[in-house]
């Protein structure tokens, strides 16, 4: 008797302990990145107004970034003199609602060269493509097929605003929404939208998995 009330005991306590530990993880909007391509040698300030809470920034954003940007894309931080790649920031979004009325369907082994076609199609040049698919990869390929919806421009407000100073020639904002799926579903396709690139060009991509 007495050792089924320590078995009791113990059961308990593992599952108590197993309960506690378990802790829902919020949804990230996961990796925006921002680059920057001019052919001035004007400051540039830009800031993130972002709809939920800010966890990463990189470099670290104050009240906006202030920076110098060269044709290549090659950004200096005016704070600190330090050269980056690209402008970085990850948040929790208030916003968690993924409607899933467009997109595409693709299996596990055709998501590379899926991202390859479609970013080739949008104007993505090879680092921004690379970046991209290079990050979201190990996450599109987890289960047998992967549901992308791709939104664009101002759909990417639900999520985040930039404010730009000066207003670049052309801007360009990218998210990918996805959901990794057993079985294949029907989706209405969507359209892709083109980049036009200039002299002054901002762009940006990020995404959010909506899987768990």
């Amino acid at each position: 008797m007495r050792l089924k009330i320590i078995t009791a005991i113990l059961l308990l306590s593992v599952c108590l302990f197993s309960c506690k530990s378990v802790k829902k993880i919020p949804r990230q909007h996961r990796k925006p990145v921002i680059y920057v391509y001019s052919n001035t040698n004007n400051p540039i300030s830009i800031s993130l107004e972002y709809y939920g809470e800010l966890t990463v920034t990189y470099p670290k954003i104050e009240e906006q970034w202030n920076i110098i940007s060269d044709i290549n894309g090659k950004i200096k931080n005016l704070k600190n003199g330090r050269e980056y790649a690209y402008l970085y920031y990850e948040g929790i979004p208030t916003n968690n609602k993924f409607d899933l009325d467009k997109g595409f369907v693709i299996s596990k082994d055709s998501v590379p060269k899926f991202l390859e076609r479609k970013l080739d199609e949008i104007g993505f040049n090879y680092q921004e493509s690379n970046d991209l698919i290079a990050y979201w990869l190990p996450e599109l390929t987890k289960d047998k097929f992967v549901a992308i919806k791709f939104l664009f421009n101002e759909e990417c407000d639900k999520y985040s605003r930039l404010t730009i100073s000066p207003n670049p020639e052309s801007e360009f904002r990218l998210m990918i929404e996805f959901i990794n799926l057993n079985s294949k579903i029907d989706l209405k396709r969507q359209r892709m939208i083109k980049l036009d690139r200039k002299p002054y060009t901002v762009v940006e991509w990020g995404g959010i998995n909506y899987t768990n």
